[in-house]
């Protein structure tokens, strides 16, 4: 699919820019909206597909339907799974842990550490929540472990 962008002006008031999904069809764009400042209009940002993922010894991600993958309370040592469903290049995925002690995590290998960043081994715990952003490349067909506040 070619990159195809549709930028018009609401109420002058806001610069909106909407991104086609991987699907190319009209009901399943991503949109950023700026204000007059030019700053991000948090109001406008739709809601992210947020998804209860199941707490189990190896958990899959499903990229066709999960922004940010939740696990409540991980009671187990975990391995993410390679996600199943068809990314898009530069699609984002939120992981969200939380954990009463601190748990071993892994990844399968189509996770991988972009620039000088190291994928954690374990949650915090404590109770204490835990993100992972990791975005899709293309180029290389990987998962690139972009953030993280285990460790913070």
């Amino acid at each position: 699919m070619t990159n195809r962008f549709l930028t018009f002006i609401d109420n002058a008031v806001r610069l909106v820019t909407a991104i086609p999904s991987s699907a190319g069809i009209a009901d399943a764009f991503n949109i950023i909206a700026t204000n007059a400042s030019g700053r991000i209009d948090q109001s406008f940002i739709p809601n992210l597909r947020a998804i209860a993922l199941t707490d189990s010894a190896v958990v899959t991600p499903n990229s066709n339907t999960t922004d940010l993958g939740t696990l409540a309370t991980l009671s187990q040592s975990t391995t993410f799974a390679a996600p199943t469903g068809t990314p898009f290049n530069g699609q984002l995925l939120q992981l969200r842990i939380t954990s009463a002690v601190s748990r071993p995590i892994a990844f399968d290998p189509v996770y991988q550490a972009a620039s000088a960043l190291i994928l954690p081994t374990a949650t915090t715990g404590g109770g204490a929540t835990d993100y992972i952003a990791l975005r899709w490349n293309a180029t290389s067909s990987r998962w690139d472990f972009i953030a993280t506040t285990i460790g913070a």
